[in-house]
């Protein structure tokens, strides 16, 4: 059972020698660290400790397998996420290309690295960024799976932290206001109209709510479109999110 403040953490990379860094630094650091080295047996584990001492966070090498059918890394996520598994994915990759990022949010990661070369200053960097990434959800989440992740294209919603990721990178902070707007728009398959967010989000008038997508706007231009639609038998005002930007 892990403590607060601390994660069971699934690492699912072949490569030897880079999952016993990983391995090594994050359990220095309070992690209890179990890894898989294919997708087969990252399945197995996950179902063997099912929801009585789940894995709180997965770091998945997306070149798993080197690319061999089902076990690649980007097969593996999107399993997971076909199986509910809901807690973050952080992709681990020694490529930089956008299309392994955009790939990699489509099939469902919260987040993504570039592990670099085996040694030297950008592995540090990279095994900095995957710790600082750990501590911040276990320090959210008190040792408990995060809720409230988003996925949306290239946009990545962390409800519990506030944080706004674009194609991998972090955006400018948001009130709590707009954000929790943005993150209940996102949530719905086919929008909210004003009233809905009104109710949902505890907005204190309309004329609020149109305020605050305007401060959503300012951070994440052309984020979200809005028209009016007939619902039931009144015209309504609909914001959803604009998949051309994502």
């Amino acid at each position: 059972m892990s403590n607060a403040g601390t994660l069971r953490i699934l690492l699912v990379e072949d490569d030897l020698h880079h999952a016993k860094t990983l391995q090594d630094y994050l359990t220095r650091r309070g992690h209890e660290v179990l890894r898989a080295e294919d997708a087969a047996r990252a399945t197995a584990t996950v179902e063997y400790l099912g929801s009585e001492d789940p894995i709180q966070l997965a770091i998945v090498d997306l070149d798993l397998g080197s690319g061999k059918g089902n076990n690649d890394g980007l097969d593996l996520i999107r399993k997971f996420r076909r199986q509910k598994f809901q807690v973050p994915i952080i992709v681990l990759t020694g490529t930089g290309r956008s299309k392994a990022m955009r790939e990699s949010f489509e099939a469902g990661a919260n987040d993504f690295v570039h592990k670099g070369t085996s040694s030297g200053e950008q592995a540090i960097l990279a095994l900095d960024a995957l710790y600082e990434l750990a501590h911040r959800i276990s320090q959210s989440s008190s040792g408990r799976p995060i809720e409230g992740w988003i996925t949306f294209g290239t946009l990545v919603l962390d409800g519990a932290g506030g944080d706004i990721y674009v194609g991998g990178k972090i955006k400018e902070k948001m009130q709590p206001m707009p954000f929790r707007i943005l993150h209940y728009i996102a949530s719905r398959a086919g929008g909210a109209s004003v009233d809905e967010i009104k109710r949902r989000c505890k907005v204190k008038s309309k004329e609020s709510v149109y305020t605050h997508i305007s401060q959503i706007r300012k951070v994440l231009p052309d984020a979200i479109v809005g028209g009016r639609l007939i619902i039931g038998d009144q015209w309504r005002t609909n914001y959803k999110l604009n998949k051309k930007k994502f």
